[in-house]
């Protein structure tokens, strides 16, 4: 998906992203513009700018397949709309915004267009969701050393040295929650916060080569997605260290998000 926003934005010279139809931000490219709009591309986070709710309702009122709308926000910026119709109603809607200073016609989308547009971005927003809940099972399935979560601690200094087939394995665990009041039953948020895991771990994995076996899960309720990364380490994992390196992982991403972080001694095979 992101390669597809990143063609589109490069073809029609404008910025693409894609948000639920509460606003909550799906995809974007992975160095998405600021504009009148959003401010933050924080995955899952909300639009910035004043009454975004009321401009939400207004376009989900007037949506229908394979229909633009003007999404113009102030004078600086001209915003097209393509909205995401599944059964007839909105589940998402497609941005596609340049500065009216830039002279790009990115705003004038044919109906013809359009659906391509929509058709393309369809397939592969639910295609994305089904390929992130398939590489969850295949994970599930390869994991062999699980986390004895009794023995969770801060620090676990009698443990030092490097892990031996005879010795146990040290786990560190990365958590955070997104808050969906608005959540739409239509969109798989789980496999979206999955996709933002696996994407931190290549971060987190380039930042800390001593981490290995990452394992990213994701848990669902009425209001909240839990994100979960736990991975183990050949040295106790120092949380102060773990911390800094949590930090870099998010300034590369230009994510803001608030993540939990502790340690833990994995169970040795056949031990639980």
């Amino acid at each position: 998906m992101t390669a597809t926003l990143e063609y589109l934005a490069c073809a029609l010279t404008c910025s693409v992203y894609i948000e639920d139809i509460h606003g909550h931000l799906l995809f974007a490219p992975s160095r998405p513009t600021h504009d009148d709009w959003r401010q933050d591309f924080t995955p899952l986070s909300t639009p910035a700018a004043p009454g975004f709710s009321t401009a939400l309702e207004n376009w989900r009122k007037q949506s229908s397949a394979y229909a633009a709308l003007t999404g113009d926000r102030s004078v600086k910026y001209q915003r097209t709309v393509v909205p995401l119709v599944y059964h007839g109603t909105a589940f998402a809607f497609v941005h596609f915004v340049n500065s009216t200073s830039s002279g790009s016609s990115a705003g004038l989308f044919s109906e013809q267009l359009t659906a391509m547009i929509a058709d393309k971005l369809y397939m592969l927003f639910f295609g994305e969701m089904n390929e992130h809940r398939e590489k969850t099972v295949h994970h599930s399935r390869a994991l062999r050393v699980p986390v004895s979560m009794k023995s969770v601690r801060s620090h676990a200094p009698e443990a030092s040295g490097p892990s031996g087939d005879d010795q146990p394995s040290h786990s560190i665990c990365f958590k955070t929650v997104f808050h969906l009041p608005s959540a739409n039953p239509v969109v798989d948020y789980s496999s979206i916060a999955r996709r933002v895991g696996w994407s931190l771990v290549r971060q987190i994995e380039a930042e800390w080569p001593e981490i290995v076996a990452s394992h990213v899960s994701a848990v669902e309720t009425a209001s909240d997605v839990e994100l979960s990364i736990h991975a183990r380490a050949t040295p106790v994992p120092d949380l102060s260290s773990a911390a800094a390196v949590a930090r870099r992982a998010l300034l590369q991403l230009q994510w803001n998000l608030k993540i939990g972080i502790g340690s833990a001694i994995a169970a040795l095979p056949g031990s639980w």
